[in-house]
């Protein structure tokens, strides 16, 4: 998904493209091949299933969420305390995050999706606070990528609790684990 969010990117901040942009719902396919990608609009309109982009969304906070508990259990080193206070906080909000989307995915699609899902978890070693903070940023990047993708799919109600999310996960990576790299 990451190499996808890539190619959006780069159409998106071409002017050419920009400037076919019009206020009508427009939908285009982008088909990715070996030499970079093709874009064309599409002749008729795409439904996106919101319900399944919200459900990324739950399995990426739910995975984010597991990997984080791995740094906070596993730190170590003369500044273990501040990986593991650091991690703690972060697991915890996104426990506030899981069930808001667990109770929207009820509220909206009826149900939640069966939680086995395929799970990608980070080592299970030692983290001193470089590498603690290395593996804070693999874990909260993927699920900011995934809360970008999801967002203009969902309604304005849920799109503002989104952008609270994506504020307080920027600040978390750009501000307080920035700020404290070596």
């Amino acid at each position: 998904m990451k190499l996808l969010q890539f190619y959006v990117d780069d159409i998106i901040n071409q002017d050419e493209f920009f400037d076919t942009l019009t206020e009508e719902p427009q939908s285009y396919s982008i088909d990715v091949t070996d030499e970079g990608y093709d874009i064309e609009q599409c002749d008729e309109q795409l439904e996106c299933d919101s319900c399944k982009i919200l459900e990324e969304v739950f399995f990426a906070a739910i995975q984010a969420y597991r990997n984080l508990q791995i740094v906070h259990w596993m730190s170590s080193g003369p500044d273990m305390m501040k990986i593991h206070t650091m991690s703690e906080e972060m697991y915890y909000e996104l426990s506030q995050e899981i069930d808001t989307l667990g109770e929207l995915l009820v509220e909206k699609c009826g149900t939640i999706p069966q939680l086995d899902f395929p799970c990608e978890y980070i080592d299970i070693k030692k983290y001193d606070l470089q590498s603690g903070l290395d593996a804070i940023k693999i874990v909260i990047s993927p699920y900011i990528d995934v809360i970008d993708y999801a967002y203009p799919n969902q309604t304005s109600d849920v799109q503002s609790t989104l952008d609270e999310w994506l504020r307080y996960w920027n600040k978390q990576l750009n501000y307080f684990v920035k700020g404290q790299e070596i």
